[in-house]
């Protein structure tokens, strides 16, 4: 029955990526984004720009920073005629396309602290739990490829609405196990557990189709007329 089991979430496993590898090489246009990106690229160039930008406004605002969503006014004390070369869209901008430096310039030092300290706890959480329960280390393993995957993503982009309500729901569910496991709370029961791991995978998928591949489809057709447009 062990063996079975493992097979069937190793399956499970390799059937996502499949899936994911196989849509992302039919879908020619993303797959040739994807493809075409590297380091000298005018999207990462303009993006390393716009990080040195956002170090410079928390230096010069390092305790309490600009204020939430205040950005823009660092860019453009701090701005970088660099950017001309790229677009003239490049001239204005609202987010750095890094939540962890814009949390820094926009909170200051406490700010951007307190942003990593909740990373910090998700993952000595997920660590103790792993440890205290070994045979469900793999529902808290999930769990931490959910904040690995989210913490990598807002790294190379802003953070969204539809994305903080998902991970604020599976941040939840780990305070739940948590707290039960440690708490004294009555024992969850197993079949339960997976069966609220397996509700979340649904969702998880479900959300990735309509919020987060489609979002990444209309950014890739805007950025593509808005070439069409220049030229």
């Amino acid at each position: 029955k062990k063996r079975k089991r493992v097979f069937i979430r190793l399956f499970a496993i390799i059937f996502f990526l499949i899936s994911l590898v196989v849509y992302t090489i039919s879908n020619a246009s993303l797959f040739n984004r994807l493809t075409q990106i590297t380091f000298t690229s005018d999207t990462i160039a303009t993006r390393f720009i716009v990080w040195k930008i956002a170090v410079k406004a928390f230096l010069d605002r390092w305790l309490f920073g600009w204020g939430p969503e205040n950005f823009s006014y660092a860019f453009s004390k701090f701005y970088d005629a660099k950017l001309l070369k790229f677009s003239f869209y490049e001239t204005w901008m609202d987010k750095p396309h890094n939540q962890f430096l814009e949390t820094f310039a926009t909170a200051g030092f406490i700010g951007g602290i307190l942003f990593l300290a909740i990373f910090a706890t998700v993952f000595i959480m997920i660590y103790k739990l792993t440890k205290k329960d070994k045979k469900n280390k793999w529902i808290y393993l999930m769990l931490g490829s959910l904040f690995v995957t989210y913490a990598g993503h807002i790294f190379f982009a802003f953070d969204t609405v539809s994305l903080r309500l998902l991970i604020f729901a599976a941040f939840a569910y780990l305070l739940f196990l948590y707290n039960s496991s440690f708490e004294g709370n009555k024992k969850i029961s197993v079949g339960f557990l997976k069966a609220i791991a397996a509700v979340m995978f649904i969702i998880l998928a479900v959300s990735l189709n309509l919020i987060g591949i489609k979002t990444i489809k209309a950014s890739h057709y805007a950025s593509k007329a808005t070439d069409s447009a220049a030229t």
